[in-house]
């Protein structure tokens, strides 16, 4: 359903859906199948309501260390990077991708230089200093 998905408000809800679906049942979600799809469709567009429920969705599988999560990180930290660059969430949620791109920086730092070098360079500021602040 969601490929065949044009409208970037549909998109968003489908993808806070699913994000509240990992944090209440993870356990029932297929990560193989479901994490490179889900990661395709950030950052979010239009509803950045929904930017709570993705991040911490992330940040939850981050600590339980999902693999499938850890092997699409590229693209979650440039959704963080870019999310965080064009204020699209809410100041009482920006902790959420600030201590997700910490951890993220903690553990893989070469991650973290790999995606600021394919981001335009203000994003790529944003997130340096997001990395270590």
């Amino acid at each position: 359903a969601v490929v065949n998905e044009t409208n970037s408000g549909a998109l968003d809800n489908i993808c806070g859906a699913l994000a509240r679906l990992i944090i209440t049942n993870v356990s029932r979600v297929p990560l193989e199948q479901v994490i490179p799809v889900f990661v395709r469709y950030l950052p979010l567009r239009e509803d950045f309501e929904e930017n709570k429920w993705v991040y911490q969705s992330l940040t939850n599988l981050y600590q339980m260390g999902s693999q499938p999560l850890l092997q699409n990180l590229n693209p979650v930290i440039k959704a963080c990077a870019i999310s965080l660059h064009g204020n699209q969430i809410e100041t009482e949620n920006r902790s959420l991708i600030l201590n997700l791109l910490q951890c993220c920086h903690r553990d893989f730092p070469t991650e973290c230089t790999r995606a600021a070098g394919e981001l335009p360079e203000p994003v790529a500021l944003t997130l340096k200093q997001a990395c270590v602040s």
